[in-house]
């Protein structure tokens, strides 16, 4: 379910400036919704709700993941009880084919529609919408919470939908945003932005599967579920899109991933998350101060766990960590690792994020990485790494001794990849504002202006064969097809005047040529 895969970092800690927001807008109501989310989709949108009550703002949040140091005016329904039965966290082994992803995401995102919209807390939120309570903004997740966009219609409020995982298909769709699958590849496909015949027409049967899933699955299923917390007059999920949707933030950078195009309401803030170093817990901060040849951190994320894979998987990585000079730091979930080598240290306390965000999170720390695909963007993500040179992609399942060494030491010796993601990191963070600073102006200016409605494109208005040029294209066609068919018509009605000319002059003459002879 979450973006998420593991990885091998060089750490390297960089100071960063810490931004310094200064309010400029009212202080106005927010209500943030993110009932289904792995925990680092969290982090991204709770970064923007945590700032925007800095500013100033009153914010509500619907979350599973209630977060420390709350500022006076965020208060939160915490929706645990509902997602955990639901959160099942995969195991490093598991596998499961597209048809078993749909499965699960429907089964999960009905279930915690249902189980959320039952809430005592969250039904009197509804109907405090009657006794003239109101938000200015609804934020939302986009990832397969769709039954909640009806708080925009229940509060007359403008949505503002944060995709935590960088755009979907069905995110274009949504604001119309051109999305052309001959060079924007799908967040599932392992494909870049340069494909071949095969891989085009793979990538859009990609789009075309997800996009139907989600027209004729989740929003029946979701709008059932959403009548039935909201109320019979609530509007579709379709129309609410429509009407209420004034802006998508998106968890990516073109920086990192591929260049495409963007409408107006459709704003990258991909790193928004990344804040700057935290000072270490003393024992990590001594382990790494007396790493000499300098640290490995190796992580499976917040959602795939180290300690649950197999005793083969672990040992090979152990036996492959204790032969090198550096110290490796690495994210175990259990009170100890069998087979643990001097070198070696685990935490539980030192916490990264797998994919995108790991992604992010090495590219703003300027390290070299290797990833270890699983699910999900992973792949797609990883092979971006290769193709950018800033790191190295292995396979879960040939993992040896031998395999991780000969990766490790690649990066180890190869000062190109260091070099390259440097270079990387300094296209990443030349932007004129950080990502944060830049989703909380794009959210307040959605306020400032009643919506925004000026940055609406007028895709959403066109059926889906208007927006492909399909009728322009099938009434071209039938006119080359008429003149084409009056052209050969006229030619064989021509045709077929000379012949009878033809052969009445022939008759004629034979005629003339009989009276002769007699």
């Amino acid at each position: 379910m979450a973006a998420t895969w593991p990885s091998l970092l060089l750490i390297s800690l960089v100071t960063l400036g810490t931004n310094v927001f200064v309010p400029t807008s009212e202080a106005s109501k927010i209500l943030v919704v993110l009932p289904f989310s792995a925990t680092s989709h969290s982090n991204v949108i709770t970064a923007l709700s945590r700032e925007l009550a800095l500013r100033g703002h009153t914010v509500k949040a619907i979350t599973p993941y209630p977060i420390s140091n709350r500022p006076a005016n965020y208060t939160e329904i915490n929706v645990a009880e509902v997602l955990l039965p639901y959160f099942k966290t995969p195991k490093v082994d598991d596998e499961g084919g597209v048809l078993e992803v749909f499965k699960l995401l429907l089964r999960v995102s009905k279930g915690i529609c249902n189980g959320v919209l039952e809430m005592p807390e969250v039904q009197d939120l509804i109907k405090s919408a009657q006794s003239g309570d109101g938000y200015d903004l609804i934020i939302n997740s986009m990832f397969y919470c769709d039954c909640f966009y009806a708080f925009a219609h229940v509060f007359n409020a403008p949505l503002v939908l944060i995709s935590p995982a960088g755009s979907f298909p069905v995110t274009d769709q949504i604001v119309g945003n051109p999305a052309p699958p001959s060079f924007v590849p799908n967040i599932f496909s392992s494909f870049s932005d340069h494909m071949t015949f095969l891989e085009r027409a793979q990538n859009a049967m990609m789009d075309f599967i997800t996009i139907a899933f989600h027209r004729f699955v989740i929003y029946p299923t979701l709008n059932a579920e959403m009548k039935k917390g909201f109320g019979e007059s609530v509007p579709t999920i379709q129309e609410i899109e429509k009407e209420r949707v004034s802006l998508v933030l998106l968890n990516s950078h073109h920086s990192i991933l591929y260049p495409r195009p963007l409408n107006p309401n459709v704003v990258e803030v991909g790193g928004m998350h990344v804040k700057p170093p935290k000072p270490l817990p003393q024992d990590i901060k001594k382990f790494m101060d007396e790493a000499k040849e300098g640290v490995i951190y190796f992580s499976l994320g917040s959602n795939l766990k180290s300690a649950e894979m197999p005793e083969a998987t672990r040992d090979a990585l152990l036996a492959a960590f204790a032969e090198l000079k550096q110290k490796v730091l690495w994210k175990w979930e259990a009170d100890n690792l069998p087979g643990q080598p001097a070198n070696v240290k685990i935490s539980k306390l030192f916490i990264t994020h797998g994919g995108l965000l790991s992604f992010q999170e090495a590219v703003d720390r300027g390290v070299p990485l290797i990833g270890i695909p699983f699910y999900g963007d992973q792949v797609l993500n990883l092979n971006r790494v290769v193709s950018l040179g800033v790191g190295l992609k292995m396979d879960y399942k040939s993992i040896t001794k031998e395999y991780v060494l000969k990766h490790i030491r690649t990066i180890l010796d190869d000062n190109s990849f260091k070099h390259k993601m440097k270079q990387l990191s300094a296209v990443w963070k030349d932007q004129k504002e950080s990502p944060l600073e830049r989703a909380v102006y794009w959210t307040e200016y959605v306020i400032r202006h009643d919506g925004a409605k000026h940055l609406r494109s007028a895709a959403v208005d066109l059926a889906w064969y208007q927006y492909y040029l399909l009728d322009v294209i099938a009434a071209a066609a039938l006119v080359i097809f008429l003149v084409f068919s009056i052209i050969i018509g006229a030619f064989c009605l021509l045709c077929k005047m000379c012949c009878k000319k033809t052969k009445a002059t022939k008759k004629k003459e034979g005629k003339s040529s009989k009276q002769k002879r007699h």
